[in-house]
């Protein structure tokens, strides 16, 4: 395998002979334990697949099982959740929504649908499907063990990977409700052997034997084959054997915190060490070659606790409800029966009717008259013609028995238990009334409920690889590199920013919109929508531009400014309208600036020099409305000049030199609009008291001319 650079390797530690005598039988107590229950889960797993145990001659292989496993899964998990998160540090609020879009991004990069969604297969048929946690460590070849599963990890990126039901042994003295109380977990694994001794981080690989293929036991692996009695079991065998893969015990003891390997053959562990997701603090220094990067010493200090929650990077899908032991019975075992019956039932209704086929009787005396009747009878065609002495009773078919209508009750039956089994269909209006929502809840049918019941099982799925995802890597040790998260406003373009350790250390709560997984959910969000904007639009004091932005958001328009077009810019508007007030007192051209918004000003300015009221008020005083009209002429034409220029592509016109507002303008605000107006407030105030008289004056003899 690769080299770690800068990283070290965790410190590995032999173990005393009663340790390895201790643990040697714990993998074989667990082993043991466990069997019945493999046999019961590949019997149910076989039937899945058509190869049924049913006590009927030629049996119509009919599956219950397939429609109901698709059902649930389509219903409690098809699409990508909407994952909320909630800091509860009141001085970090702004960090949920950076780790809301971390959380988001996240579960695609790992692929965590795939993986979910094969365990929630397998908690239907095994009672737990079980994901596993990690990191893959940084490097170009650097891989994690069974190394056959790597190709959508991405280096030095936390991942989320599919374990099979029959490679996970839980402590059996651990209580069906809190896998934390669990003293160690224990994970099978059938690794390539010459991969395994490459990797730099076991040890004695070279000890290690090969499975030999007499050893049946010891080649089973993953619900996915299931060939140790079908027909493929020696060529998978074989594969197997070819690949020279090997098994190896990979042991996660929550006591001791540690992370414990055996491998067939070697007495001492290939691996000891402390486990890698305890929380602590790493020893680090700066990194001589980048100062903003910083290198592990391999110091470190434990403070207590797991960055995984319960202590294992493990999680267990189960949607049975809990009994007396970890392991239930899988739901698929209560349906197995109801299959079986249907089965048999159909059966027998197939070979009733097969059995009794279809029979002629002939008239013996239409024989005599006719001997070939019986075989025109034989060969005839639709719409052939056969000329009988006597039509009625000529011929005439065998009467047959039907079948027994118990026969068909037994199937009705066998469904209506399946229904009440595993049905996850949608809610039944249990009334003629209208319902308030608590009374719907109330009244909701078994089915609805049953399907909230079962969706818990994917939802604290996501939860716990949200959670252990940004536990980890907000780790020093762990951070990945190359993550990258967009973090632009809104709808704008994105922007992509690496994601950094101390963005991701908060408290934070994981909250999963459950709905948001169903299927055809899109659709329902925009009929909400829709009925939304309905009623809020004549609503005065909802801004109408954001409950159209809400209602596009909602259908997933791409580029909602361009479908709303330019909103009004109230900044260039007081702007346009200062400088008319400056023209109107000073009569000069303020001039304009290259980033102005030449089609608002021009608006503004257009609308002072239509102004009945203005050019009255200026009748009195001709200097001050020649100044304005000349003013005005020029600082016009030199913003129809700059939208000339723009539309041909150029860069823009310099600012014009105008008079004191450009000065002010190139001073304080480097041609921006909140210099422009700092400028033409200044310069009016300086004004406004030398001409306020002018203006009065001007006032008073439109009243008298009017009176």
């Amino acid at each position: 395998m690769a080299k770690r650079g800068t990283k070290p390797l965790p410190r590995h530690k032999d173990m005393s002979d009663s340790d390895v005598d201790l643990w040697q039988k714990r993998i074989t107590n667990v082993t043991e334990l466990m069997k019945s229950r493999h046999e019961e889960w590949r019997r149910l797993l076989n039937a899945y697949e058509l190869e049924l145990e049913v006590d009927i001659e030629n049996p119509r292989k009919i599956s219950r099982f397939y429609p109901l496993a698709r059902q649930i899964i389509a219903s409690v998990s098809f699409n990508y959740p909407q994952v909320l998160m909630r800091v509860e540090d009141n001085n970090k609020q702004y960090q949920s929504e950076i780790l809301e879009r971390t959380a988001n991004a996240m579960l695609e990069t790992i692929q965590a649908k795939r993986h979910i969604n094969q365990a929630s297969f397998d908690a239907l048929f095994c009672c737990l499907g079980w994901l596993k946690y990690g990191v893959n460590p940084p490097g170009d070849e650097d891989l994690v063990p069974p190394y056959v599963a790597n190709d959508g990890m991405q280096n030095g990126m936390f991942y989320i990977q599919r374990v099979s039901p029959f490679n996970v042994f839980v402590d059996p003295l651990c209580p069906p409700h809190d896998m934390s109380q669990a003293q160690y977990i224990i994970e099978k694994m059938l690794v390539p052997l010459d991969l395994l001794r490459k990797d730099e981080r076991f040890h004695r690989t070279g000890q290690i034997t090969e499975t030999p293929e007499e050893d049946p036991e010891e080649m089973m692996q993953d619900i996915d084959g299931g060939y140790e009695e079908g027909e493929d079991k020696g060529q998978m065998d074989k594969a197997k054997q070819l690949s020279r893969m090997v098994v190896i015990y990979q042991i996660h003891d929550r006591i001791g915190k540690r992370q414990i390997t055996f491998a067939k053959g070697v007495k001492q562990p290939i691996q000891n060490i402390r486990h890698p997701f305890l929380a602590g603090e790493s020893g680090v220094v700066p990194d001589p070659a980048d100062p903003n990067r910083t290198l592990l010493t391999g110091e470190f200090t434990p403070t207590g606790g797991y960055l995984v929650e319960e202590g294992f990077p493990f999680h267990a899908i189960k949607y049975d409800l809990t009994c007396d032991t970890l392991y239930g019975k899988p739901m698929m075992a209560y349906a197995e029966d109801t299959q079986t019956g249907v089965i048999e039932s159909v059966t027998r209704r197939h070979n009733w009717l097969k059995r009794l086929a279809l029979i002629i009787l002939g008239n013996k005396n239409e024989q005599a008259e006719n001997p070939d009747a019986g075989e025109q009878l034989e060969s005839a065609k639709d719409t052939s013609l056969l000329w009988v002495s006597d039509v009625n009773n000529a011929f005439r078919a065998m009467p047959m028995e039907n079948v027994p209508p118990d026969q068909l009750g037994i199937e009705s039956d066998y469904r209506a238990y399946e229904d009440q089994i595993l049905q996850v269909g949608q809610l039944v209006n249990a009334g003629q009334r209208t319902l308030t929502a608590t009374q719907s809840a109330l009244v909701a049918s078994f089915s609805q409920l049953n399907r909230e019941w079962l969706q818990q099982g994917p939802v604290g799925a996501y939860e716990a690889t949200v959670y252990n995802g940004l536990r980890i890597m907000s780790d020093v040790r762990y951070t990945p590199r190359n993550f990258l998260v967009n973090v632009s406003e809104g709808e704008h373009d994105p922007v992509y920013e690496a994601v950094t350790g101390d963005l991701l250390q908060a408290r934070f709560k994981v909250d999963i919109e459950a709905s948001s997984m169903r299927p055809l959910y899109e659709e329902l969000q925009r009929e909400d929508a829709l009925a939304l904007f309905n009623y809020i639009i004549q609503i005065p004091e909802i801004p109408r531009i954001e409950a159209i932005k809400h209602l596009l958001r909602a259908f997933r328009v791409p580029n909602m400014d361009k479908m709303l077009g330019p909103g009004i810019n109230t900044e260039a508007v007081r702007a346009a309208q200062l400088e008319n007030q400056w023209m109107l007192l000073q009569g000069k051209d303020p001039g304009i600036a290259p980033e102005q918004d030449h089609e608002i000003h021009l608006k503004v300015h257009m609308e002072i020099s239509k102004d009945e009221g203005v050019l009255k008020a200026l009748q009195q005083n001709q200097g001050l409305l020649v100044g304005l009209q000349g003013a005005l002429q020029t600082h016009i034409q030199a913003h129809e000049q700059a939208l000339q220029q723009k539309a041909a592509g150029g860069g823009g016109p310099a600012p014009s030199p105008g008079g004191q507002i450009n000065s002010t303008r190139r001073e304080g605000g480097g041609g921006s609009a909140a210099g422009t107006i700092a400028g033409i407030t200044q310069g009016i105030q300086s004004q406004v008291r030398s001409n306020a008289q002018t203006i009065s004056q001007a006032g008073a003899s439109i009243d008298r001319g009017q009176n």
